[in-house]
């Protein structure tokens, strides 16, 4: 279920890529989703020690997607 949700925001990702300041709601959504994913995913691999591999490639990966995200939508948005 989750990987149909991920599959279709990336569809809509590259669509919004186009575009960015005019879909930049839906970029902020996707950062946001992504640190708080990222946030919940923390908190269960420090509670269940059979999920501490989880530091190693999700957790990271989350954040650091969210960041570049933001990063450069800011970055866009101050060209304006």
């Amino acid at each position: 279920m989750i990987s149909g949700i991920y599959f279709v925001m990336g569809v809509m990702m590259i669509y919004a890529s186009s575009k960015p300041l005019e879909h930049s709601l839906f970029i902020w959504f996707v950062i946001w989703s992504s640190i708080v994913h990222a946030a919940i995913m923390t908190y269960q691999a420090i509670v269940d020690t059979s999920e501490h591999g989880h530091f190693m490639g999700d957790i990271p990966a989350l954040y650091f997607a969210a960041f570049v995200l933001m990063y450069l939508l800011k970055k866009e948005q101050s060209k304006q």
